[in-house]
């Protein structure tokens, strides 16, 4: 079992021996291109040796797995090395963890934890049981996985814990354009760092259970700014803003240009992990370099029509005595250097795209792709094999799908899609240009097609249901010409949050996190203005009660004008609220049906005294006042009145920026509460 992930399964060197007798079509791109495969596993900041094989195929090379055989408890006798892995990595993914820490209990799912297998082939197993039969103890153990991260990040999340302590961490500098430690923080709550190792244990045994009691306590962090391990890791990521990456653009019939990256162009290609200390490839900001040079480099020919499915002829970038940037070389090659930390000159490879081949379209066997229709059609022999809809590249968050024409270069199953703020699980992988490519995405998306891609759609990548991928992937081989046209270049309605409003909590009660969603992909940031009543974690939205009152929490997202306020009104222990609320709103309604009936009493009695002069009318009405939707037809919520009284005698008085409701309702007993009125809906 191995944290993170390996860098290779065998050495390509076997491997490719190995495809030459099994008809494996393997290459360094067979692993997916924005998968947890390529990352590095490292023990003590150094790199894994990688495993070497002989260089020489068994005499009695096996096509198959002998009976009795089984990897990591599956039984695979009689299956080849494909069919082996498919059954293997489809049963470790239907493994689930269930974690009770203080009688709160969360069932995690492999994806979740980012489980898997550490290679995308057996064909290393089947030539380690061809040289030696009875080679079979712990067979494929080193390649069950899990991401360290990834269980770092659910149990910073796991409901009724949170600490004021934190790790010292690493992160990237833009003025001195190197990586600089943040000190760690010694504070108070439940210690996580017990939780996440009987977590990792409980996934390397593949127990289906762990039950925990942490008291809160005073937390010193496991991750110091003196020590050994963030010391390395601060050295490490350093070492690859040191790096030496020329790219070397050679056209036949074109100019010549040597690029090399700049401190700040490797910064903007890797991110720090959620442990912290590791540094991961930013495949989203690896696309869009890639693209970026391509359209820098290229050389464009002439245009060539292209017929759609709907019978339109549409002008493709084709070449006739002129080269195309092949996207797929140079993120290959960034990929595989960034990933391992590895300096070097490349001459990146060019491609032609011949105006016959576009005018004949492809001779019936291609993929088209609409991104303005959002559909996509596989044709194979002139006729439509596979026809669904998609979601492209969210065009909002600058992730427009690049159009052109392209190639599959490889397939995969079983593998994960990571990046800074995601990673995601998918059952086929198609990848076309770079690190964009086709995949499943039931996982998280219920519809396709329409306008989704505008303001909710991928990284990149062609997003469709997973039955839709699965005949794509039967149909489609490697090479495969994908062609990407059509979509909207931008978005102009605005973002904002919704959510729950407020929030009714005893002394005493559990931690709790924020529903608070904005309706765009972005991060948001959460701060309160009365901390002795509640804290909030600044971007996890985990809040803690901390005494009675009241106070308000700002969400806001970075870079966004939009703002949306949480109230949260903490009772004393004990106290039945929804029973507390219930009679003060009784008594509210009794004492404004009193004032009522005592000013009409009196407006009758001013009424009987004067009579209306001669010639006039008299008139009665109300005046008032209603919220308007904006320009873009979206109701906002309105900040509260900074006039209303403080929540009790202890909380701050709130601030303009998250002023208290003007509404208000019977408070705690403790403290007089403002009571918001209901929060509009953003629109969706």
């Amino acid at each position: 079992m191995k944290k993170g992930y390996s860098i290779v399964c065998a050495t390509l060197a076997g491997i490719m021996l190995l495809s030459a007798f099994a008809g494996c079509n393997y290459n360094k791109s067979e692993t997916p291109l924005e998968t947890v495969e390529p990352e590095i596993t490292q023990e003590d900041e150094s790199f894994d040796e990688e495993e070497t094989y002989e260089e020489t195929l068994p005499a009695n090379m096996l096509s198959h797995f002998p009976d009795g055989i089984s990897i990591l408890g599956v039984d695979v006798s009689g299956l080849s090395a494909d069919e082996a892995y498919l059954k293997v990595s489809d049963e470790i993914m239907q493994y689930t963890l269930s974690v009770t820490v203080n009688g709160e209990n969360v069932t995690y799912t492999a994806a979740d934890l980012g489980i898997g297998l550490s290679v995308v082939s057996f064909n290393g197993l089947l030539y380690r049981i061809s040289r030696d039969p009875n080679d079979t103890e712990g067979l494929g153990d080193d390649y069950y996985t899990y991401a360290e991260d990834a269980v770092i990040s659910a149990i910073s999340a796991f409901p009724g814990i949170s600490s004021t302590a934190k790790d010292a961490y690493i992160k990237y500098d833009s003025g001195s354009k190197k990586f600089v430690a943040v000190n760690e923080v010694i504070g108070y709550g439940i210690d996580t760092h017990p939780i996440i190792e009987a977590v990792s244990a409980a996934i390397e045994a593949r127990e289906p259970s762990v039950d925990l009691t942490v008291a809160p306590s005073d937390v010193v962090p496991n991750i110091t700014t003196n020590s050994a391990k963030l010391q390395n890791a601060l050295s490490h990521a350093n070492a690859f803003l040191a790096l030496n990456l020329t790219y070397v653009f050679d056209p036949s019939t074109g100019s010549k240009h040597i690029d090399k990256l700049s401190v700040s162009d490797i910064a903007s290609l890797i991110y720090v992990k959620g442990d912290g200390l590791s540094i991961g490839v930013n495949g989203d900001a690896l696309n869009k370099f890639c693209n970026r040079k391509a359209s820098e480099r290229g050389v464009f020919g002439q245009s060539v029509g292209f017929t759609t499915t709907s019978g339109d002829t549409l002008n493709m970038n084709a070449i006739n005595t002129g080269e195309l940037v092949d996207t797929d070389d140079l993120y290959q090659d960034l990929d595989y250097r960034l990933s391992r930390c590895i300096s070097g000159t490349h001459n990146v490879a060019y491609y032609i795209v011949r105006p016959g081949d576009v005018s004949g379209n492809y001779g019936g066997n291609y993929i088209e792709i609409n991104l303005t229709t959002q559909h996509l059609w596989c044709y194979k022999n002139g006729a439509i094999a596979v026809s669904t809809d998609i979601v492209s590249g969210c065009v909002r968050a600058g992730h427009r799908t690049p159009t052109g024409v392209f190639t599959i270069r490889s397939k995969s199953r079983n593998c994960y899609l990571i990046g800074p703020d995601y990673r995601s699980f998918v059952n086929y992988w198609m990848p076309f240009n770079g690190g964009i490519g086709l995949h499943d995405a039931d996982g998280w998306r219920r519809s396709y097609g329409g306008s989704i891609y505008l303001n909710n759609g991928s990284h990149g990548c062609i997003n469709m249901p997973k039955s839709a991928a699965a005949s794509i992937y039967n149909t489609a081989s490697v090479g495969y010409h994908v062609i990407v046209y059509g979509g909207q270049g931008s978005v102009s309605s605005p973002q904002s949050i919704s959510g729950t409003s407020y929030y009714y909590k005893n002394v005493g009660d559990s931690a709790f996190t924020l529903d608070s969603r904005p309706r765009y992909t972005s991060t948001l940031n959460f701060t309160s203005n009365n901390t002795s009543v509640a804290t909030v974690g600044a971007s996890s939205g985990i809040v803690t009660v901390k005494g009675e009152g009241t106070a308000i929490i700002t969400v806001s997202c970075p870079g966004e004008s939009c703002r949306f306020y949480v109230y949260v009104y903490v009772y004393p222990a004990g106290v039945d609220i929804e029973q507390y609320r219930a009679a003060q709103a009784s008594a509210s309604a009794a004492a404004a049906a009193s004032a009522s009936a005592e000013a009409a009493a009196s407006a009758s009695a001013v009424a009987s005294d004067s009579a209306p002069a001669s010639g006039s009318a008299a008139a009665s009405g109300s005046s008032g006042s209603a919220s308007a939707p904006t320009s873009s037809g979206e109701t906002q919520q309105a900040a509260p009145s900074s006039e209303a009284a403080a929540p009790s005698s202890e909380a701050a008085t709130p601030s303009p920026d998250a002023p208290a409701p003007q509404s208000q309702e019977a408070p705690p007993p403790s403290a007089q509460a403002p009571e918001p009125d209901p929060q509009p809906s953003d629109g969706e």
